[in-house]
Protein backbone atom coordinates (compact mmCIF):
# COMPACT_ATOMS: atom_id res chain seq x y z
CA UNK A 1 0.00 0.00 0.00
CA UNK A 2 1.66 3.54 -1.39
CA UNK A 3 0.66 5.71 2.16
CA UNK A 4 1.72 8.83 -0.06
CA UNK A 5 -1.58 8.05 -2.67
CA UNK A 6 -3.58 8.00 0.31
CA UNK A 7 -1.13 11.48 2.38
CA UNK A 8 -1.71 13.17 -1.63
CA UNK A 9 -5.59 12.37 -2.11
CA UNK A 10 -6.66 12.83 1.88
CA UNK A 11 -4.02 15.66 3.33
CA UNK A 12 -5.97 18.04 2.54
CA UNK A 13 -9.69 18.44 0.80
CA UNK A 14 -11.36 21.34 -1.13
CA UNK A 15 -13.68 23.67 1.35
CA UNK A 16 -17.76 22.40 1.68
CA UNK A 17 -19.79 24.42 -0.34
CA UNK A 18 -21.85 27.44 1.04
CA UNK A 19 -19.15 28.73 3.33
CA UNK A 20 -19.18 32.39 1.87
CA UNK A 21 -21.02 34.55 3.85
CA UNK A 22 -23.25 36.78 1.18
CA UNK A 23 -24.37 32.78 -0.27
CA UNK A 24 -27.77 31.84 0.35
CA UNK A 25 -27.54 29.39 3.35
CA UNK A 26 -31.06 27.89 3.13
CA UNK A 27 -31.49 26.80 -0.49
CA UNK A 28 -32.22 23.39 0.63
CA UNK A 29 -34.78 20.88 -0.87
CA UNK A 30 -37.54 19.87 1.51
CA UNK A 31 -38.92 16.19 1.92
CA UNK A 32 -41.50 14.84 4.19
CA UNK A 33 -40.57 11.41 5.22
CA UNK A 34 -43.19 9.10 7.18
CA UNK A 35 -43.70 5.64 8.20
CA UNK A 36 -46.51 4.19 6.81
CA UNK A 37 -48.73 2.28 9.99
CA UNK A 38 -49.92 -0.21 8.90
CA UNK A 39 -47.03 -1.61 6.88
CA UNK A 40 -43.97 0.04 8.38
CA UNK A 41 -42.77 1.18 5.09
CA UNK A 42 -41.16 4.74 4.35
CA UNK A 43 -43.43 6.96 2.18
CA UNK A 44 -42.57 10.27 0.80
CA UNK A 45 -39.12 9.23 -0.29
CA UNK A 46 -37.79 11.06 -3.50
CA UNK A 47 -37.39 8.32 -6.18
CA UNK A 48 -33.22 8.27 -5.97
CA UNK A 49 -33.63 7.54 -2.26
CA UNK A 50 -35.91 4.78 -2.60
CA UNK A 51 -33.85 3.48 -5.42
CA UNK A 52 -30.74 3.69 -3.86
CA UNK A 53 -32.29 1.98 -0.68
CA UNK A 54 -33.72 -0.74 -2.66
CA UNK A 55 -30.69 -2.18 -3.92
CA UNK A 56 -28.32 -1.73 -0.69
CA UNK A 57 -30.81 -2.87 1.69
CA UNK A 58 -34.04 -5.48 1.87
CA UNK A 59 -37.15 -4.16 2.61
CA UNK A 60 -36.72 -6.24 6.30
CA UNK A 61 -33.49 -4.05 6.89
CA UNK A 62 -35.79 -0.54 5.90
CA UNK A 63 -38.47 -1.27 8.12
CA UNK A 64 -36.33 -2.35 11.00
CA UNK A 65 -34.76 0.84 11.42
CA UNK A 66 -36.04 3.23 9.24
CA UNK A 67 -33.55 6.61 10.24
CA UNK A 68 -30.91 4.33 9.74
CA UNK A 69 -31.95 4.00 6.78
CA UNK A 70 -32.40 7.73 5.28
CA UNK A 71 -28.94 8.25 7.54
CA UNK A 72 -27.16 6.46 5.32
CA UNK A 73 -28.67 7.48 1.64
CA UNK A 74 -27.98 10.87 3.81
CA UNK A 75 -24.89 10.10 3.71
CA UNK A 76 -24.02 8.03 0.27
CA UNK A 77 -25.81 11.26 -1.39
CA UNK A 78 -23.43 14.07 0.81
CA UNK A 79 -20.23 11.87 -0.48
CA UNK A 80 -21.63 12.16 -4.00
CA UNK A 81 -21.82 15.29 -3.84
CA UNK A 82 -17.56 16.06 -2.97
CA UNK A 83 -15.53 16.98 -5.74
CA UNK A 84 -13.08 14.12 -6.90
CA UNK A 85 -9.89 16.03 -7.17
CA UNK A 86 -9.32 16.91 -3.46
CA UNK A 87 -5.84 17.73 -3.45
CA UNK A 88 -6.13 20.86 -1.05
CA UNK A 89 -8.61 20.65 2.27
CA UNK A 90 -8.13 23.75 4.60
CA UNK A 91 -8.53 23.39 8.52
CA UNK A 92 -12.12 23.89 9.89
CA UNK A 93 -11.81 26.63 12.66
CA UNK A 94 -14.45 27.25 14.65
CA UNK A 95 -13.62 30.72 15.85
CA UNK A 96 -17.13 32.17 13.48
CA UNK A 97 -20.72 31.25 14.55
CA UNK A 98 -20.79 30.58 10.71
CA UNK A 99 -18.96 27.53 11.18
CA UNK A 100 -20.60 26.57 14.52
CA UNK A 101 -23.46 24.94 12.27
CA UNK A 102 -24.01 25.22 9.02
CA UNK A 103 -25.93 23.23 5.91
CA UNK A 104 -24.67 22.66 2.25
CA UNK A 105 -26.72 24.68 -0.35
CA UNK A 106 -29.30 21.57 -1.76
CA UNK A 107 -29.21 18.92 0.90
CA UNK A 108 -31.60 17.74 2.34
CA UNK A 109 -30.56 17.75 6.54
CA UNK A 110 -32.53 16.36 9.74
CA UNK A 111 -35.27 18.31 9.54
CA UNK A 112 -37.13 14.93 7.47
CA UNK A 113 -37.19 13.63 10.63
CA UNK A 114 -39.55 15.96 12.15
CA UNK A 115 -42.43 13.79 10.88
CA UNK A 116 -41.18 11.07 12.24
CA UNK A 117 -40.08 11.79 15.44
CA UNK A 118 -41.36 15.58 15.61
CA UNK A 119 -37.99 17.27 16.36
CA UNK A 120 -35.47 18.77 14.76
CA UNK A 121 -31.76 18.65 15.25
CA UNK A 122 -30.86 21.66 13.32
CA UNK A 123 -29.34 23.95 16.57
CA UNK A 124 -27.83 27.37 16.52
CA UNK A 125 -25.17 26.60 18.35
CA UNK A 126 -22.54 29.18 20.32
CA UNK A 127 -19.06 30.43 18.68
CA UNK A 128 -15.82 29.86 20.55
CA UNK A 129 -15.05 32.38 22.80
CA UNK A 130 -12.26 34.59 21.59
CA UNK A 131 -10.11 33.91 25.30
CA UNK A 132 -10.07 30.08 24.22
CA UNK A 133 -8.86 30.03 20.65
CA UNK A 134 -5.17 28.85 19.95
CA UNK A 135 -3.27 31.80 19.64
CA UNK A 136 -1.96 30.81 16.63
CA UNK A 137 -5.74 31.14 15.09
CA UNK A 138 -6.74 34.06 13.95
CA UNK A 139 -10.90 34.91 13.21
CA UNK A 140 -11.86 34.36 9.84
CA UNK A 141 -12.68 37.58 8.55
CA UNK A 142 -16.17 38.07 7.40
CA UNK A 143 -15.15 39.07 3.80
CA UNK A 144 -12.85 36.77 2.08
CA UNK A 145 -9.02 38.20 1.52
CA UNK A 146 -8.07 38.74 -2.28
CA UNK A 147 -5.49 37.27 -3.55
CA UNK A 148 -2.94 39.98 -3.23
CA UNK A 149 -4.05 39.84 0.84
CA UNK A 150 -3.46 36.30 0.66
CA UNK A 151 -0.27 36.72 -0.70
CA UNK A 152 0.54 39.40 1.79
CA UNK A 153 0.30 37.20 4.37
CA UNK A 154 2.45 34.17 2.79
CA UNK A 155 4.80 36.42 3.02
CA UNK A 156 5.29 36.97 5.92
CA UNK A 157 4.86 33.75 7.52
CA UNK A 158 6.99 31.65 5.07
CA UNK A 159 9.96 31.60 4.01
CA UNK A 160 10.97 33.30 0.84
CA UNK A 161 14.69 31.96 0.45
CA UNK A 162 14.91 29.35 -2.83
CA UNK A 163 13.82 26.52 -1.01
CA UNK A 164 16.10 24.61 -3.91
CA UNK A 165 18.91 25.78 -2.52
CA UNK A 166 18.11 23.51 0.41
CA UNK A 167 15.80 20.87 -0.83
CA UNK A 168 16.83 17.91 -3.40
CA UNK A 169 13.59 16.89 -4.47
CA UNK A 170 14.08 13.01 -5.22
CA UNK A 171 10.82 11.65 -6.24
CA UNK A 172 7.35 12.53 -7.12
CA UNK A 173 5.19 10.57 -4.87
CA UNK A 174 1.67 11.97 -5.34
CA UNK A 175 0.07 14.85 -7.75
CA UNK A 176 -2.86 16.45 -7.91
CA UNK A 177 -4.54 19.27 -10.22
CA UNK A 178 -3.42 22.01 -7.73
CA UNK A 179 0.28 20.37 -6.72
CA UNK A 180 2.73 17.21 -5.87
CA UNK A 181 4.24 15.48 -3.01
CA UNK A 182 7.85 14.80 -2.96
CA UNK A 183 10.59 12.98 -1.55
CA UNK A 184 13.43 15.42 -0.89
CA UNK A 185 16.62 15.24 0.79
CA UNK A 186 17.50 18.16 2.97
CA UNK A 187 21.20 18.99 2.22
CA UNK A 188 21.29 20.81 5.40
CA UNK A 189 20.64 17.85 7.61
CA UNK A 190 21.12 14.75 5.42
CA UNK A 191 17.76 13.57 5.97
CA UNK A 192 14.93 12.74 3.69
CA UNK A 193 11.52 14.69 4.37
CA UNK A 194 7.76 15.06 2.63
CA UNK A 195 7.28 18.04 0.49
CA UNK A 196 4.15 19.45 -0.63
CA UNK A 197 4.23 21.62 -3.45
CA UNK A 198 1.44 23.77 -4.44
CA UNK A 199 0.31 26.08 -7.17
CA UNK A 200 -0.86 29.19 -6.13
CA UNK A 201 -2.99 30.07 -9.10
CA UNK A 202 -4.89 26.69 -9.01
CA UNK A 203 -5.49 26.49 -5.27
CA UNK A 204 -9.35 26.22 -4.97
CA UNK A 205 -9.19 28.04 -1.37
CA UNK A 206 -5.83 30.18 -0.68
CA UNK A 207 -7.20 31.84 2.18
CA UNK A 208 -7.73 28.79 4.03
CA UNK A 209 -3.76 28.31 3.75
CA UNK A 210 -2.49 30.91 5.78
CA UNK A 211 -4.37 29.31 9.09
CA UNK A 212 -3.33 26.12 8.40
CA UNK A 213 0.59 27.02 8.31
CA UNK A 214 -0.26 29.52 11.42
CA UNK A 215 -1.66 26.16 13.21
CA UNK A 216 0.53 23.24 12.53
CA UNK A 217 3.68 25.66 13.31
CA UNK A 218 2.71 25.51 16.58
CA UNK A 219 1.74 21.85 16.51
CA UNK A 220 4.81 19.98 17.11
CA UNK A 221 4.34 16.87 19.38
CA UNK A 222 6.08 13.43 19.53
CA UNK A 223 3.60 11.83 18.06
CA UNK A 224 2.33 13.96 15.14
CA UNK A 225 4.01 13.66 11.90
CA UNK A 226 5.29 17.49 12.38
CA UNK A 227 5.37 20.18 10.15
CA UNK A 228 9.16 22.01 9.20
CA UNK A 229 9.23 24.93 7.62
CA UNK A 230 7.14 26.70 4.59
CA UNK A 231 8.35 28.80 1.42
CA UNK A 232 6.26 30.89 -0.36
CA UNK A 233 8.09 31.68 -3.91
CA UNK A 234 6.26 34.43 -5.49
CA UNK A 235 8.02 35.70 -9.33
CA UNK A 236 6.16 37.11 -12.14
CA UNK A 237 6.22 33.96 -13.47
CA UNK A 238 5.54 31.51 -11.08
CA UNK A 239 3.69 31.38 -7.57
CA UNK A 240 4.33 28.16 -5.16
CA UNK A 241 4.09 27.35 -1.34
CA UNK A 242 6.41 24.75 -0.33
CA UNK A 243 5.38 22.80 2.74
CA UNK A 244 7.92 20.59 4.42
CA UNK A 245 6.75 17.85 6.59
CA UNK A 246 8.49 14.96 8.47
CA UNK A 247 9.51 11.78 6.70
CA UNK A 248 7.96 8.15 7.98
CA UNK A 249 10.22 5.87 5.66
CA UNK A 250 8.41 3.10 7.56
CA UNK A 251 4.82 3.75 5.88
CA UNK A 252 1.57 3.69 7.34
CA UNK A 253 0.71 1.15 9.89
CA UNK A 254 -1.91 -0.33 7.43
CA UNK A 255 0.82 -2.60 6.17
CA UNK A 256 1.86 -4.17 9.55
CA UNK A 257 -1.97 -5.03 9.94
CA UNK A 258 -2.44 -6.00 6.84
CA UNK A 259 1.11 -8.59 6.83
CA UNK A 260 1.46 -9.40 10.47
CA UNK A 261 -0.10 -10.24 13.35
CA UNK A 262 0.42 -8.06 16.19
CA UNK A 263 0.53 -9.22 19.66
CA UNK A 264 -1.44 -7.64 22.56
CA UNK A 265 1.46 -5.90 24.18
CA UNK A 266 2.33 -4.15 20.43
CA UNK A 267 -1.27 -3.09 19.81
CA UNK A 268 -0.86 -1.34 22.96
CA UNK A 269 2.18 0.47 22.45
CA UNK A 270 0.79 1.49 18.96
CA UNK A 271 -2.06 2.79 20.68
CA UNK A 272 -0.66 4.43 23.56
CA UNK A 273 1.65 6.88 21.01
CA UNK A 274 -1.97 7.30 19.01
CA UNK A 275 -3.73 8.37 22.11
CA UNK A 276 -0.59 10.79 23.01
CA UNK A 277 -0.90 12.32 19.90
CA UNK A 278 -4.78 12.64 20.37
CA UNK A 279 -4.59 13.91 23.83
CA UNK A 280 -2.26 16.77 22.51
CA UNK A 281 -4.74 17.51 19.91
CA UNK A 282 -7.78 17.90 21.95
CA UNK A 283 -6.11 19.77 24.39
CA UNK A 284 -5.23 22.34 21.84
CA UNK A 285 -9.07 21.93 21.01
CA UNK A 286 -8.76 20.15 17.61
CA UNK A 287 -10.32 16.89 16.38
CA UNK A 288 -9.04 14.96 13.90
CA UNK A 289 -11.64 13.09 12.50
CA UNK A 290 -10.23 10.79 10.10
CA UNK A 291 -8.16 8.25 12.94
CA UNK A 292 -7.10 5.07 11.09
CA UNK A 293 -4.01 2.95 10.45
CA UNK A 294 -3.63 4.40 6.62
CA UNK A 295 -3.48 7.52 9.19
CA UNK A 296 -0.67 6.50 11.40
CA UNK A 297 2.73 6.79 10.16
CA UNK A 298 5.83 4.54 11.51
CA UNK A 299 9.74 4.92 11.87
CA UNK A 300 12.19 2.36 10.76
CA UNK A 301 12.87 2.75 14.48
CA UNK A 302 9.73 1.92 15.70
CA UNK A 303 8.38 5.59 16.60
CA UNK A 304 4.73 5.93 15.79
CA UNK A 305 2.91 9.35 14.50
CA UNK A 306 -0.62 10.51 13.73
CA UNK A 307 -0.53 12.40 10.32
CA UNK A 308 -3.65 13.42 7.59
CA UNK A 309 -4.60 16.91 9.21
CA UNK A 310 -6.10 18.42 6.48
CA UNK A 311 -9.39 16.53 8.08
CA UNK A 312 -8.95 18.32 11.68
CA UNK A 313 -11.10 20.75 12.76
CA UNK A 314 -10.49 23.08 15.48
CA UNK A 315 -13.00 23.30 18.21
CA UNK A 316 -13.73 23.93 21.73
CA UNK A 317 -15.41 21.78 24.73
CA UNK A 318 -19.25 23.41 24.47
CA UNK A 319 -18.71 23.18 20.30
CA UNK A 320 -20.03 20.81 18.18
CA UNK A 321 -19.43 19.65 14.62
CA UNK A 322 -22.12 18.70 12.36
CA UNK A 323 -20.00 18.09 9.10
CA UNK A 324 -19.23 14.38 7.67
CA UNK A 325 -15.86 13.38 7.29
CA UNK A 326 -13.90 10.66 7.27
CA UNK A 327 -13.74 7.18 6.34
CA UNK A 328 -17.39 5.45 6.86
CA UNK A 329 -15.80 1.96 8.21
CA UNK A 330 -13.67 3.92 11.27
CA UNK A 331 -17.27 6.56 11.42
CA UNK A 332 -18.23 6.64 14.81
CA UNK A 333 -22.16 7.09 14.75
CA UNK A 334 -23.18 10.59 15.84
CA UNK A 335 -21.01 11.56 12.72
CA UNK A 336 -23.30 8.84 10.45
CA UNK A 337 -26.44 9.74 11.83
CA UNK A 338 -24.97 13.79 11.50
CA UNK A 339 -25.72 14.68 15.06
CA UNK A 340 -23.80 17.40 16.62
CA UNK A 341 -20.17 15.64 17.93
CA UNK A 342 -16.82 16.49 19.02
CA UNK A 343 -13.52 14.82 20.03
CA UNK A 344 -14.89 11.62 20.89
CA UNK A 345 -15.29 10.67 17.46
CA UNK A 346 -11.74 10.31 17.41
CA UNK A 347 -12.06 7.71 20.33
CA UNK A 348 -14.52 5.81 18.21
CA UNK A 349 -12.31 5.90 15.49
CA UNK A 350 -9.31 4.20 17.68
CA UNK A 351 -11.34 1.45 18.98
CA UNK A 352 -12.28 0.68 15.28
CA UNK A 353 -8.01 1.18 14.84
CA UNK A 354 -7.84 -1.10 17.41
CA UNK A 355 -9.98 -3.85 16.02
CA UNK A 356 -8.18 -3.54 12.75
CA UNK A 357 -4.73 -4.21 14.64
CA UNK A 358 -6.55 -7.47 15.58
CA UNK A 359 -8.64 -8.87 13.29
CA UNK A 360 -6.61 -7.22 9.97
CA UNK A 361 -9.40 -4.72 9.17
CA UNK A 362 -12.46 -2.96 10.28
CA UNK A 363 -15.62 -3.91 10.66
CA UNK A 364 -18.20 -4.54 7.86
CA UNK A 365 -14.88 -3.32 5.44
CA UNK A 366 -16.42 -6.27 2.91
CA UNK A 367 -19.76 -4.26 3.26
CA UNK A 368 -20.51 -0.94 0.78
CA UNK A 369 -19.91 2.13 2.35
CA UNK A 370 -23.73 2.70 2.09
CA UNK A 371 -24.17 -0.77 3.66
CA UNK A 372 -21.39 0.29 6.18
CA UNK A 373 -22.66 3.58 7.01
CA UNK A 374 -26.62 1.86 7.73
CA UNK A 375 -24.90 -1.15 9.99
CA UNK A 376 -23.30 1.54 12.12
CA UNK A 377 -26.23 3.62 12.58
CA UNK A 378 -28.16 0.64 13.28
CA UNK A 379 -26.18 -1.33 15.51
CA UNK A 380 -23.74 1.13 17.32
CA UNK A 381 -20.97 -0.74 18.67
CA UNK A 382 -19.68 -3.15 16.09
CA UNK A 383 -18.77 -6.65 16.63
CA UNK A 384 -15.17 -8.52 15.84
CA UNK A 385 -13.59 -11.86 14.81
CA UNK A 386 -10.97 -12.34 17.24
CA UNK A 387 -12.49 -13.57 20.66
CA UNK A 388 -9.25 -14.41 22.03
CA UNK A 389 -8.25 -11.56 23.89
CA UNK A 390 -7.95 -10.31 27.56
CA UNK A 391 -10.53 -9.07 29.65
CA UNK A 392 -8.40 -5.76 29.78
CA UNK A 393 -8.34 -5.29 25.81
CA UNK A 394 -12.10 -5.74 25.58
CA UNK A 395 -12.53 -3.56 28.26
CA UNK A 396 -10.67 -0.91 26.62
CA UNK A 397 -12.44 -1.73 23.14
CA UNK A 398 -15.67 -1.24 25.07
CA UNK A 399 -14.49 1.93 26.43
CA UNK A 400 -14.37 3.13 23.30
CA UNK A 401 -16.86 2.23 21.31
CA UNK A 402 -19.48 3.22 24.00
CA UNK A 403 -22.42 4.69 21.88
CA UNK A 404 -23.29 6.94 24.13
CA UNK A 405 -20.92 9.99 23.90
CA UNK A 406 -21.46 11.10 27.50
CA UNK A 407 -19.92 7.65 28.97
CA UNK A 408 -17.52 7.15 26.11
CA UNK A 409 -13.75 7.48 27.52
CA UNK A 410 -11.29 10.68 26.73
CA UNK A 411 -8.03 10.45 25.39
CA UNK A 412 -7.02 11.13 29.27
CA UNK A 413 -9.03 8.46 30.40
CA UNK A 414 -7.87 6.01 27.64
CA UNK A 415 -4.04 7.09 28.64
CA UNK A 416 -4.92 5.94 32.34
CA UNK A 417 -6.54 2.85 31.28
CA UNK A 418 -4.82 -1.14 32.69
CA UNK A 419 -4.21 -2.02 28.89
CA UNK A 420 -2.11 0.53 27.88
CA UNK A 421 0.51 -0.71 31.27
CA UNK A 422 1.15 -3.59 29.11
CA UNK A 423 2.77 -1.54 26.47
CA UNK A 424 6.01 -2.53 24.81
CA UNK A 425 8.58 0.10 23.75
CA UNK A 426 9.33 1.08 20.21
CA UNK A 427 11.56 -1.83 19.62
CA UNK A 428 8.64 -4.04 20.19
CA UNK A 429 6.97 -3.18 16.88
CA UNK A 430 10.24 -2.94 14.45
CA UNK A 431 10.36 -6.88 14.23
CA UNK A 432 6.98 -6.34 12.38
CA UNK A 433 8.14 -3.50 10.25
CA UNK A 434 10.88 -5.19 9.31
CA UNK A 435 8.83 -8.20 8.22
CA UNK A 436 6.48 -6.08 6.06
CA UNK A 437 9.71 -4.60 4.83
CA UNK A 438 10.87 -8.09 3.42
CA UNK A 439 7.73 -8.67 2.22
CA UNK A 440 7.73 -5.61 0.22
CA UNK A 441 11.19 -6.05 -1.42
CA UNK A 442 9.86 -9.59 -2.34
CA UNK A 443 6.57 -8.47 -4.42
CA UNK A 444 9.31 -6.14 -5.82
CA UNK A 445 10.65 -9.24 -8.48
Amino acid sequence: MNWFSDFVNKFNLRPETGFEIGNPMNTRREVSVTVNKYTGELEGLPTEWKNLLNTQLTKDEQNKNPEAAIQAVKYSMHVATKETDNFVKPLLFDSSPLFSHYETPGEEIDPIFESLYNKTTTIDLPSIPESKLLSAIEQKPRKALTDEEVYSQLRKICKSAEPKDRYVTQKEVGKGASGSVFIALDKNKKSTVAIKVMNMDTQPSKESLINEIKVMKNFSHPNLVNFLESYFIDTPWKRQLWVVMEYMSAGALTDVVLETVMKEHQIAYVTREVVKGLKFLHDKGVIHRDIKSDNVLLGIDGSVKVTDFGFCANINDNEKRQTVVGTPYWMSPEIVTRKKYGKKVDIWSLGIMVIEMIDGEPPYLNETPFRAAYLIAANGRPPFKTSTISPTLRNFIDAALEVNVDKRASSKDLLNHEFLTVSGEAKSIVPLIMAVQRIKSLQKF
